[in-house]
């Protein structure tokens, strides 16, 4: 999922592009809003497709991709708890970033870093 536009720009692991250093640091994927992470995180990511864009000439690939790690995530208390909240927190990211740039409503903005709403007097 990596190659997917909502996640590309991050440069793959170990980049040390300063560009890219700069947006990691306001990464909609890694701001938190609970009440949405917990619904992304919980529910199937195509329980939300009306909040978003929809493409006639996307192909389904990125949603099969998307409902097998739903599916591949762990649910219970096996293995190693920081494995489990890793693989929790990349794909609540990777659906926080399609959804900030594909949202129809004008909530994308609650998505931002609270750093980045409060130093650019955005509410």
């Amino acid at each position: 999922m990596e190659g997917y536009y909502f996640n590309a720009w991050r440069g793959g692991a170990g980049s040390r592009d300063r560009l890219l250093s700069l947006l990691r640091e306001i990464d909609v994927g890694e701001a938190s809003n609970p009440d949405m992470d917990r619904a992304l995180d919980y529910l199937s990511p195509g329980a939300n497709e009306m909040a978003r864009f929809s493409f006639d000439e996307r192909g389904h690939y990125e949603s099969d991709l998307l409902e097998r790690a739903f599916r591949e995530l762990p649910r219970d208390s096996s293995g190693s708890a920081m494995h489990r909240v890793s693989m929790h927190q990349d794909y609540v990211g990777m659906l926080r970033r399609r959804q900030y740039f594909e949202r129809r409503d004008e909530r994308w903005r609650e998505m931002l870093p609270t750093a980045l709403q409060t130093s650019s007097g955005i509410s």
